[in-house]
């Protein structure tokens, strides 16, 4: 699966705009937590734009969104553990 031609413009227009950056790592969480999306694969689609990616940005992201998950999972077993 490609990245969207449409969706290249875009990216770099807002990349390039004041606070671009951080606009970009804003959608780079929302991408990792609203979708199912691998983080290896973000980040390829993301280098095929730029030419480079936040590495340390992006996996501390997954990490954080993963650890979260986990802590949920295990206060929901807790929870209906009790009940």
């Amino acid at each position: 699966m490609g990245t969207p031609e449409f969706s290249v413009p875009a990216l770099r227009a807002v990349a390039a705009a004041p606070g671009g950056q951080i606009a970009l790592q804003a959608l780079q969480s929302y991408t990792l937590y609203v979708t199912e999306v691998e983080p290896g694969r973000l980040a390829a689609v993301l280098e095929t734009v730029f030419g480079r990616v936040d590495q340390e940005f992006l996996m501390s992201t997954a990490e954080k969104l993963i650890a979260k998950g986990r802590a949920e999972g295990l206060a929901k077993g807790k929870a209906e553990g009790k009940a």
